[in-house]
């Protein structure tokens, strides 16, 4: 497989085809100060050969180490290998980029990762107008690290993260890494094993067929038996105590011997926490040196937090806490006989508000305490609140101003309700704002500070006089704006036999008339309204009416008692029976039956009934017309074709006899059907004449219509309407097929 990370190595790899190194004088050799040199290269067999080196962005070198002890601590990383850069413009981004080195033990467990600076360590050169690697650039560097690995075989794995071109397989800088394989005689020469691999994000990506030029040096690290425990700390905490190989849990009072690396380290918290109690570990690191006893000594802190009450208080005024001031809630940490000083402000006032300090909770009653921690302690500075009240008139006296107890009752009250501006007007006290309190003398419950404003409303005065009647109004104070409403008892008074007085109108002090009573006018001045009557003599014009219309009735009387005595007048001429087709146009429509019923008259008739679907009566109905309208030849054909389709299905099974198309006046009938049907008279009924009627002219797909519309209409579905309309259907369909 290749990706694009593997190809991007190679051809760095071919780029370098042609070099050849000479780095006898750059290496450094380990193993001073007793220090174990772990290499697996052959690089001090082929040191004088053209050797290659690699670069890579994703992707690490690494090699497989075996040490001499399970218990060994790598001191230095030793690589043989230099960086480039492509041009001056580089040079500082290459030197400050960084190259990462990772150990992970046999299983690939990351035990320790580091990062380090190109131009710390490496030489650089300026791969612009270079054919190749500089034959003095390549150099071992040594870099210190100090990591423990508790097993025998690990991995040492260098990530060079070089920066590519995008596109093409180059770099604009990258640190090579040496290898152990060389070019000789036309081909690649690879050492004798290999114990070295590509590495991705820490798993083995694939084997290589030579060595990187990774060395370790490092000491076997002696293992001792160590006992651990703790001080001071009770036995319902439990500790967590880290080693760089393992970590366990130690409760409080118990003792735990394990085996430790010389050198390493035990550590814990410093603090472990429990309810407002913690225990600080006054030596939370310690390192092994030989076989002796780890003790973590603990002394115990309490918390102490201290606020008000309210909290409100907080936001005017700080409070102090050995010397220190907080502007909110305070939370520490003493140790025990630890001396702790609290100062709350006795006074503090804010915009309306004013807090006074009343005791501490824990019961003092000075503003300043100081105490001694023994154990956890909360306190609360508890204060009085007073909120002051503020009322305010732009008329008369307002009293009730002052600094009240939260919770209590506050009386605000105006000295005077009215105001006189002048003999007609003045100002009247409306309410208290923003209260809605139209009291003069409140109470009110102090639950903050408060602007309370008497308003007050203009009125005007209005008077009323009549000489007549009485008044619902004579005299009395209305609002600017409103409206005040004038009535009269009586609008007329007698003054003597027939005779009196009624009201006329109204008029102001300006002469204005109002007409109306009740009377009703907007107020936006002082007013004086003054009722005007005038005589009325109706009652005695209606006397002398009623006196002329009885002279007259008496006259009328006379007169007809003498016309009785005349001799009697001749018998009228018979009535007219009918008439019949005049010259020039049809006037049946004006026709009477005997007994005085107009066509259209039974034709609304007809139509009631055939909505009432009633056969009985409706029969009775049309043999009463074949008679009263034997003279009307058009309402006879419409009578004789819907008493025969009646009479049929009365009969049920019996045909009908009479077709449409033999009788007179066929038009007349069927546009009365259809007249029914565009009138909103529909029922099963209406369409089943309508239908017989279309078959009858021959109308066969209308007549499918208005069966199909009559059948929608069914209720009952073994009525004879629809055996009626089903046997037009059947007919219907036959005749089509």
């Amino acid at each position: 497989m290749c990706n694009k990370y593997v190809i991007k190595i190679l051809l760095v790899v071919l780029l370098l085809f042609h070099v050849t190194l000479s780095v006898h004088s750059a290496v450094s050799m380990p193993g001073e100060d007793g220090e174990v040199l772990l290499a697996v290269d052959e690089y001090d067999r082929v040191k004088m050969k053209r050797l290659m080196f690699y670069t890579a962005e994703g992707r690490g070198f690494g090699v497989r180490f075996t040490a001499p002890s399970g218990h060994f601590r790598i001191t230095s990383v030793l690589v043989f290998g230099t960086y480039h850069y492509w041009g001056s413009s580089y040079k500082f981004k290459a030197a400050d980029n960084v190259f990462t080195v990772e150990v992970r033990d046999s299983k690939l467990v990351l035990v320790e990762s580091f990062e380090f600076r190109y131009g710390d360590f490496f030489k650089g050169y300026d791969s612009l107008f270079s054919t190749g690697i500089p034959r003095d650039a390549p150099m071992w560097v040594r870099i210190p690290v100090d990591v423990a690995v508790g097993s025998r075989v690990f991995y040492v794995i260098v990530y060079p993260n070089a920066e590519f071109m995008p596109f093409v397989n180059s770099t604009y800088y990258g640190l090579y890494v040496g290898t152990d394989m060389y070019w000789a005689d036309g081909r690649y020469v690879y050492p004798s094993k290999s114990s070295s691999y590509i590495f991705r994000e820490g798993l083995v990506n694939k084997s290589v067929k030579f060595n990187f030029l990774i060395r370790v040096e490092g000491v076997v690290v002696p293992v001792y038996s160590v006992r651990v425990s703790t001080e001071n700390l009770p036995s319902d905490f439990v500790l967590l105590v880290k080693n760089e190989t393992s970590s366990f849990q130690l409760r409080g009072g118990e003792s735990l011997r394990v085996d430790a690396l010389d050198g390493s380290s035990f550590t814990v918290d410093e603090f472990v926490y429990g309810d407002k109690v913690r225990y600080h570990c006054v030596n939370p690191t310690q390192v092994v040196r030989k076989s002796r006893d780890i003790v973590f000594r603990f002394y115990p802190e309490y918390q102490v937090s201290v606020t008000t009450s309210p909290e409100d208080v907080l936001n005017y005024e700080e409070i102090r806490v050995n010397g220190s001031g907080y502007g909110r809630a305070f939370t520490g940490w003493f140790g025990e006989d630890d001396l702790v000083r609290v100062e709350a402000p006795y006074l503090v006032e804010g915009e309306g508000v004013k807090y006074i300090f009343s005791d501490f909770s824990i019961g003092f009653k000075d503003n300043v305490i100081e105490f001694r921690v023994k154990e956890p302690v909360d306190i609360i500075a508890e204060y009085r609140v007073q909120y002051y009240i503020e009322v305010v008139s732009e008329h008369g006296s307002a009293s009730g101003s002052g600094w009240y107890d939260k919770g209590s009752e506050a009386e605000i009250k105006i000295s005077r309700v009215y105001i006189s501006i002048d003999e007609g007007s003045r100002y009247a006290f409306s309410s208290w704002e923003p209260l809605g309190l139209s009291d003069p003398v409140c109470k009110i419950s102090v639950n903050g500070p408060m602007r309370i404003e008497a308003k007050w409303v203009t009125q005007y005065r209005v008077t009323v006089t009549s000489p007549y009647g009485n008044l619902s109004v004579s005299d009395t104070w209305v609002n600017k704006g409103d409206d005040v409403e004038i009535e009269l008892s009586s609008t007329y008074v007698s003054t003597g036999f027939l005779v009196g007085k009624s009201l006329s109108h109204w008029v102001d002090q300006h002469g204005n008339e109002y007409y109306g009573n009740p009377l009703k006018i907007t107020v936006d001045e002082p007013l004086e309204i003054r009722a005007v009557w005038r005589d009325n003599y109706i009652q005695l014009y209606i006397f002398l009416a009623i006196i002329i219309v009885m002279v007259i009735g008496i006259f009328m009387l006379m007169r007809r008692f003498r016309g009785s005595r005349l001799p009697p007048p001749p018998p009228p001429p018979p009535p007219r029976r009918f008439q019949g087709e005049s010259v020039g146009g049809d006037v049946s429509s004006l026709m009477v039956s005997e007994k005085g019923i107009s066509r259209e008259g039974m034709l609304e008739i007809l139509t009631k009934k055939l909505l009432d679907k009633d056969l009985e009566g409706l029969a009775s109905l049309l043999e009463d017309y074949k008679v009263k309208f034997r003279y009307d030849p058009k309402v006879l054909s419409l009578v004789l074709f819907i008493s025969d389709i009646v009479g049929s299905l009365r009969a049920v099974g019996a045909p009908p006899k009479v077709n449409l198309s033999k009788l007179p006046n066929a038009g007349f009938v069927l546009g009365f059907l259809e007249g029914l049907i565009d009138c909103g008279a529909e029922n099963e009924l209406t369409y089943a004449l309508l239908g017989k009627a279309y078959i009858d002219l021959g109308m066969y797909d209308k007549a499918r219509w208005a069966v199909k519309r009559g059948l929608r209409f069914v209720s009952d579905p073994n009525s004879p309407i629809v055996l009626m309309l089903v046997a037009m259907k059947s007919a219907l369909e036959l005749g089509r097929s």
